[in-house]
Order: C-alpha cells, then structure tokens, then sequence
C-alpha cells in the first residue's frame, strides 16, 4: 500500500533543457549547434583541451561546417571580470551560440556570456544576493547555450542558474533566471573518464549534495523533486566508491554522470539549503573549488541538522547501508556518520585546515558573518535554521 505523503500539495515542475544523454554523444555536437546559427563560442580551460577529451567536440564542428572561437582563460570558479572578457569575445566574433565544455565554472560562465552578449548592464547587476536583489532584469533574449559536462557534479547542464564571484568584492552569488536553461545538455561520460581522483569525489560530493539539499528544502521540495532526489542518490550512492576506486569503469562513470544530471534537476526545481550557503562564502574567500567547499561542510550540517526530520534522515541511512530494522529515531541518529563514512570511501579528506591555512577564528568568523550577510535566503529553507553560534560550531567541526 501507498503510503499517504502530507508533502501531496500543488507545486510546479518545469524543466525544459534537452537532455542527449550517453557515450559518443559529443560527436553530434556539430549537428546540434548547426540549429541555433554559424558560429559558435566554446567557454572552456586550457587543462580540458590539454586533455585531448575534446577533439571530437572540434571535429564534429567542422564536419557541420560550423565556426567557432574558444574562450579558454578560465582557472577556477568564474569572476565577474571572466564573464567581461568572453562576453567581448562573443560579441566581437558576432557569435550566434555559446557552447560551455567542463565543469560547472565553465558551463556558469558560458550562462551569464549568454546573458552579458545581448544585454548592456555589467553581469553582476542580474546576480541575486540575500541582502540585495538584483538590479536589473533579463529583458531580451540571450544567446542559446548548449552544456556539455567533463565532471559528473555541478548539474549545470540542466539548471537555470549561475554562480559568478564578484572580481572586487569577493562575494559569491547566483544569477537565476529561466532565460539561462541550456537548450542542450549534451551529456557524454567518456568525457568524465580522464578526471583525476580529487575532482572525482569533489565533484561526485557536489551532486550527493544537490539531491540531499534538494530533499531537506521545507518551501520548494515536493514528491515531484522527491521523485528524482530519491533515484539519484540510488546512482550516486551505488557508483560514488566505484568511480573513486577505478576512474575507467565507463559503467561507474554512466551511472555517476546519470546521478550527477538528475541531482542538477532537483536543484532546478527545489533549491539548495544550508551546505552551499557555507560552501559559497568558502569558496569565494579561499578560492577552493566549489565541490571541495560542499564536501567540507556535509557532514557537520547534516549532524546538526538531527533530531529535524527523522524520517528522511532514517530513509537517506538506509540508502547507505543502515539496517532496515532499526527503528527510526536510530536509523536517523547514523545518518552523519554514515555520510562521513561514504566521504571517505573517496580515500580523500575533505577538511578546511586541508587545503587553506589562515588563523582559525579569523576564519570561522568571517564565514559565519558571510552567510548571516548576503546567503541568509537558503540558511532559511533548511529544516532547522541555524543561529551564529551553531553555524560557528559547524565551520569548525568542518575544520
């Protein structure tokens, strides 16, 4: 029997991006751009085309008879000033599509090119703040984006959003707009097969985020977003350790790829919560990667987070490995170490004093007086909303 959902309430489900989803399908690159114009701008990192992976990309192009320019002075997540230089590449090229290859900072920036190529205003007055709105509007049409995923992680093939870092002010913020879905999300694991172990499991976190925080959101989820939460952390769960432990188990890096796109769905429809609201602040004063700043803060959130929601927390247990014959107060009660646990099968620790060196206190500090600052909006959508005090205790048991 069915078991009555009282989260059973009208909401919205939209998503309207082309998903071509399988091996090879980066050699249809060609015929897919061909539709939208005759000339394309590809956004990627001198690392991914000293890989070799996308030479088909380039081949299949040419086949169509498609020009093209490649934007390639991407490191790291992108700034304002990054987005300024491409969008003056794409309009002084007369570029018709933007194609973004690689992770989420290549597929974010070739989103707000989009937006920047048909628009006047400066790319951080469409950015959303908690503390500030945007200050201005997408009023035309932006260029078409096809998305193209090297990573299974960020989920931006399938999203209309993108996440930018402030050139001047090191703030971290989210332009969100329809407008900005990918018309295609061109989705091909073999691209994944050559990324190394720490980008692996960075990014591999990032998506078991997406679903989780997708399912802990109390305004946005629904059983639509439940729906898809619930069969990608199937995926993501199954194939995490496998990808980790073998980078060329092209069945591992399908089902990873798959978990990764669905991930991205959900947060389309549902939003993140607390976890990104600490990774972005991180991310945007280290520069650490935006997967390594979600994976820090994980498992501290989530044990912060009981005795909230005993029964998701019970059901996310399960999918770990939890006995199904506990009860569910103590099904619930595992789910932080278990997280930790599955983190840990990567063979990497995701901890602050890890990757960046500065005073402690200072830190915490600043991190905590971000998200207070201008990242408050989804601190307020997690089950249980957090004061200074507990966000403080978070940062440092992630330290």
């Amino acid at each position: 029997m069915i078991e009555r959902d009282p989260h059973m309430v009208a909401f919205t489900a939209c998503n309207p991006v082309q998903i071509e989803f399988g091996r090879s399908k980066i050699s249809n690159l060609g015929f897919f751009a061909n539709s939208f114009g005759k000339k394309a701008l590809v956004v990627t990192m001198k690392e991914i085309l000293d890989l070799g992976i996308l030479d088909p990309a380039f081949q299949s192009l040419e086949k169509s008879g498609m020009d093209y320019v490649v934007f390639r002075n991407l490191k790291g997540e992108p700034k304002s000033d990054d987005i300024d230089r491409g969008t003056e590449l794409a309009v002084r090229s007369e570029c018709d599509v933007i194609i973004g290859i690689g992770g989420g900072s290549c597929m974010d920036t070739a989103k707000a090119i989009a937006i920047s190529a048909t628009h006047p205003e400066k790319i951080w007055e469409y950015v959303n703040l908690s503390n500030r709105p945007p200050q201005t509007i997408i009023k035309d049409k932006v260029l078409p984006v096809i998305a193209i995923p090297t990573t299974a992680g960020t989920g931006s093939e399938v999203t209309p959003y993108s996440v930018i870092t402030n050139s001047k002010t090191i703030q971290k913020g989210t332009i969100k707009d329809p407008a900005i879905y990918p018309k295609i999300a061109l989705v091909d694991p073999e691209l994944t097969l050559r990324m190394p172990l720490e980008l692996t499991a960075s990014t591999g976190i990032d998506a078991f985020a997406h679903a989780l925080e997708s399912y802990f959101n109390v305004p946005n989820r629904s059983v639509w977003t439940d729906m898809i939460v619930e069969e990608a952390l199937k995926w993501i769960i199954k194939s995490f350790p496998e990808v980790c432990q073998d980078g060329q188990n092209i069945q591992a890096r399908t089902e990873m790829a798959w978990g990764s796109t669905l991930g991205g769905i959900a947060i389309s429809q549902a939003g993140t919560t607390v976890i990104h609201a600490l990774a972005q602040p991180l991310g945007a004063r280290t520069g650490l990667p935006h997967g390594i700043s979600v994976a820090i803060f994980l498992g501290a959130t989530l044990k912060k987070t009981f005795p909230e929601e005993q029964k998701r927390l019970s059901k996310i247990s399960c999918l770990l490995g939890a006995s199904p014959s506990l009860n569910e107060h103590d099904s619930a009660l595992m789910t932080a170490d278990l997280i930790d646990e599955f983190i840990k099968s990567s063979g990497i620790s995701f901890k602050i004093s890890e990757y960046y060196e500065l005073a402690h206190k200072t830190l915490i500090e600043d991190l905590a007086n971000d998200v207070l600052t201008y990242m408050f909006r989804p601190l307020k959508q997690h089950p249980k909303v957090f004061t200074k005090e507990e966000l403080i205790e978070i940062i440092a048991d992630s330290y």
